[in-house]
């Protein structure tokens, strides 16, 4: 019955694509690079089933990954790859831009450091006195709080790198792109220590569920020192705020797909199942 079936689904894939094979189908192919031998139809099943999505099989810890019949380390090894390899993917795939002058564009920006994580990080985005991109650094893993983010180290890089101000961005996984208290309290203390240092903090954005949240602009309002003229400008804020972050939502990942939402995607995996 599987006489052949490998180099028919990989031949499959070459000739015409993505198209048409079900989720469990990729992730069976997926796995053959890490299960040389055994049938793993019944292993990609068993994965979708327990974790019920692509993004949960990608986002578990290892430990639960090795809990499944069928799962070794090699298999585990080569899933924990996949998400930092996307979120590398889209970072080269964002398109160079010369100016981080509106919120749309240091939204895109983050998004990609985001990609698949299971865990909180805390980068910073340091830009010159043209709000160019000088360099984005991770500065803090695990639960973002006065205790854990080293502004030490942001006012640090931001002073080695002459930076004139400064960008947040740290996410809450599976959770709402909705500050906490901590988030509150951590933008205050990062914003006084640049003040004093005449650094300008000019956003700390949540980002969660394919959305993004500007702690700054809802906490500190648009009465602020402008980053290009020093000065307190409500115009450079008015233009900066150029989406409503109610409404704003990441695009896919991959162009086509935004061409599933017509539901014929569901189709087609309903009919190749086998």
């Amino acid at each position: 019955m599987h006489e052949g079936h490998r180099s028919r689904m990989r031949e499959r894939f070459l000739q015409n694509g993505p198209e048409g094979f079900a989720d469990h189908e990729l992730l069976e192919l997926f796995l053959y690079y890490s299960i040389p031998r055994a049938d793993t139809n019944p292993v990609a099943h068993r994965l979708y089933e327990h974790f019920g999505s692509f993004r949960g099989i990608l986002e578990a810890e290892p430990d639960e990954l090795l809990s499944l019949e069928g799962i070794g380390p090699s298999s585990a090894m080569l899933l924990k790859l996949l998400p930092e390899m996307l979120r590398r993917y889209a970072k080269e795939s964002l398109a160079p831009v010369k100016q981080y002058d509106t919120l749309s564009k240091i939204g895109m920006f983050f998004f990609p450091y985001f990609l698949g994580l299971d865990h909180e990080r805390l980068y910073a985005m340091f830009l010159n006195n043209r709000m160019g991109l000088i360099d984005c650094v991770l500065i803090s893993q695990g639960t973002v709080n006065t205790s854990e983010v080293s502004v030490r180290r942001v006012a640090e890089i931001a002073i080695q790198r002459r930076a004139a101000s400064v960008v947040l961005a740290h996410n809450h996984p599976n959770g709402l792109a909705i500050p906490s208290s901590a988030d509150v309290e951590v933008t205050d203390y990062v914003n006084r220590t640049c003040s004093d240092l005449g650094i300008n903090l000019l956003e700390h954005l949540i980002i969660a569920d394919n959305r993004f949240w500007p702690i700054m602009k809802q906490h500190c309002g648009m009465f602020r020192c402008s980053p290009l003229s020093g000065k307190v400008e409500s115009r450079f804020f008015e233009k900066f705020y150029d989406v409503d972050e109610t409404q704003f939502a990441y695009p896919p990942l991959f162009p086509e797909e935004a061409e599933d939402n017509d539901g014929h995607k569901d189709e087609e995996q309903k009919g190749t199942d086998r």
